[in-house]
């Protein structure tokens, strides 16, 4: 039953460039009897009670997917993506406009790449990853994140920890500014609600 489950996953794992063949293979390939820490690289099983799965493609990414989790098709994925970055482009151009801490700061958004320079603070970039259907932001403060979209919560998620992409941005700026800020108006933030 859990390889039926996987199978099942891995059919609907969107088409990275060069390496549909091997993941469409690698999932066909898996023996139902087989030891679980015995499958190919590409996939490992990480906890068999909650169905969730360690996705490798090449050398450098990974993600975790639950098979909970429905895989947004391409089209949905393009849409949601340039909402949200549309969202906190317009977000950080006010923000920037209002602070006074960021009167050095510049905001720049194109070919789904939103660069948020906050002078001595440091610099943002959120960008859209089509291939791996994520949102990918690094931070001055945090480091590096990949946010896939949740369609169960509506919002982005970095699976590894749970964290939301907008309760991560309304944190690092809290501490900046040293006050609340809210993010109340960004699309598919879940912060919606209560923030």
């Amino acid at each position: 039953m859990y390889s039926r489950h996987f199978r099942t996953l891995c059919k609907n794992i969107p088409l990275w460039p060069g390496k549909s063949k091997t993941l469409r293979n690698a999932a066909t390939s898996i023996n139902p009897n087989q030891d679980f820490h015995s499958f190919p690289v590409l996939f490992r099983p990480i906890d068999k009670e909650q169905e969730t799965h360690q996705i490798t493609v090449g050398k450098n990414y990974s993600t975790t997917l639950a098979l909970e989790d429905e895989l947004v098709d391409s089209a949905t994925f393009e849409k949601v993506c340039e909402e949200t970055l549309n969202s906190l482009a317009d977000y950080f151009e006010e923000l920037v406009e209002t602070e006074s801490q960021f009167e050095n700061a510049d905001v720049m958004y194109g070919a789904g790449v939103l660069t948020v320079d906050l002078g001595k603070h440091g610099t943002y970039v959120i960008n859209r990853q089509s291939p791996n259907r994520q949102i990918w932001l690094s931070s001055p403060t945090s480091g590096p994140k990949r946010f896939d979209f949740s369609t169960k919560e509506n919002c982005w998620i970095y699976k590894h920890d749970g964290q939301h992409l907008h309760e991560i941005l309304k944190k690092e700026l809290e501490n900046i500014l040293g006050k609340g800020v809210t993010i109340l108006n960004c699309s598919y933030s879940s912060l919606g609600k209560n923030s």
